[in-house]
């Protein structure tokens, strides 16, 4: 496993193949990180960080920072999707939908 652990997708912590839609992962986490200030997993170590990657352990952006709009939340939420199939399928898929954000 190859990353910082409280930015992996779950399946790069799991030691499956990555993806398209593991780099969309890793942009979710980026924006979660601007969004309330810290990755969006944590743990006293980096196995515990791992382990609750592969679980998908993510607290929703408005419970740390209630002031992020709930489409912004709706649309990182999404990108950090447990389950690769209910991510945006592409980086530029993510980035319409921030755009459309933003309108």
């Amino acid at each position: 496993v190859l990353g910082t652990p409280g930015y992996l997708p779950p399946e790069q912590a799991l030691g499956l193949p990555a993806d398209e839609r593991s780099d969309v992962y890793g942009l979710g986490a980026v924006l979660y990180a601007m969004l309330v200030g810290r990755p969006p997993i944590e743990g006293t170590n980096a196995l515990a960080v791992l382990a609750a990657a592969a679980e998908g352990r993510v607290l929703a952006p408005r419970r740390l920072r209630p002031d992020v709009p709930p489409e912004l939340e709706a649309i990182c939420l999404r990108a950090l999707a447990t389950s690769p199939a209910a991510r945006f399928q592409t980086a530029a898929a993510l980035a319409a939908a921030l755009e459309g954000s933003l309108e």
